[in-house]
């Protein structure tokens, strides 16, 4: 008799503790690594800047700033280790490897020469978590927001006046309750007859998850004329589809926490 053995669990910790190792082949973000060598190769910097997540990112530049002595600022749009949906599971598995990650992220940190910060509550959960002052290394807050153009009121055809539009813009992740947020439209189309509400998920199909896709192409082939899909825009055209937009749609993975706001 042969037995069937599942490794998927063995082989997540595998990578999960792979992946801080000096190894690359286990990164997916690799490429991003060889091409900012290859940069600093050819010209001198005074600075790398890198955003997390992915935090990935954070060992590259600690890895670049070894190897080209430059100096290395990471910025924190969200939580690594602190991160309160990461630190709310009950798995063993994902216990393990947060505690494997807060191990790495307190070296990361002390190589670097600048901490930036999403919020104020951001940086001082950052703070307590590894018992850091704000003067080794410098912490600054820039907070989350969007660049508003000159040419904002220039008059655009995304989005139709008729209709109560609705716009969701950017990722959708596997926690977001997407089913509520149907049933909620459903109710409103045909139980209340709000026949010119229309809504727009913008640049966010192509990377949607499978569960979420189903149930939105679900809906969208019995209330056609009431939702819509526009592809990636330019910077400038997601503001522009903000300003035109009746309501702004978001959706939370875990409840916000004061002073800091995703999205």
């Amino acid at each position: 008799m042969i037995r069937k053995i599942n490794l998927n669990k063995f082989f997540t910790l595998f990578e999960q503790f792979i992946k801080w190792t000096k190894l690359k082949s286990f990164d997916n973000e690799r490429s991003i690594y060889f091409e900012a060598k290859n940069k600093l190769n050819e010209k001198k910097y005074d600075f790398i800047i890198t955003s997390g997540e992915p935090f990935i990112l954070f060992k590259y530049a600690k890895n670049l700033k070894k190897q080209f002595n430059v100096k290395i600022a990471l910025d924190y749009r969200d939580g690594w280790s602190t991160n309160s949906q990461r630190r709310s599971s009950k798995k063993l598995l994902q216990k393990i490897i947060l505690l494997n990650e807060k191990r790495i992220e307190k070296k990361i940190i002390r190589q670097a020469d600048l901490l930036l910060f999403a919020s104020e509550t951001l940086k001082k959960e950052i703070i307590k978590s590894f018992c850091l002052d704000e003067k080794t290394p410098p912490l600054k807050v820039i907070n989350n927001g969007i660049k508003l153009f000159n040419n904002k009121g220039k008059k655009t055809n995304f989005l139709s006046k008729e209709n109560f539009n609705i716009s969701f813009i950017g990722s959708l992740y596997d926690d977001h309750n997407i089913e509520l947020f149907l049933a909620a439209l459903k109710d409103l189309i045909v139980k209340y007859q709000c026949k010119k509400i229309k809504v727009f998920f913008v640049g966010s199909m192509l990377n949607c998850p499978d569960k979420h896709k189903f149930k939105i192409q679900e809906f969208k082939n019995n209330h056609n004329n009431n939702i819509d899909f526009i592809e990636y825009v330019s910077n400038e055209d997601a503001v522009r589809i903000q300003f035109e937009s009746t309501l702004l749609l978001k959706f939370n993975a875990f409840e916000q926490k004061k002073g800091h706001f995703g999205k």
